[in-house]
């Protein structure tokens, strides 16, 4: 998936909306490419992590 925030926000909880939401998560690598107008979720990441 490539979006904003609520892009990221819908694929997560369509996951946990899953019955083996647990290997889904285990077993899927997610990660943010910002491409929304804010980009809120890409800044709070890059900033936790300074």
């Amino acid at each position: 998936m490539v979006g904003g925030d609520g892009i990221v926000f819908e694929v997560v909880n369509g996951l946990f909306q899953r019955s083996d939401w647990e290997k889904a998560l285990r077993e899927l690598p997610l990660g943010v490419i910002p491409c929304g107008s804010g980009n809120g979720l890409a800044k709070s990441i890059a900033h936790a992590k300074q």
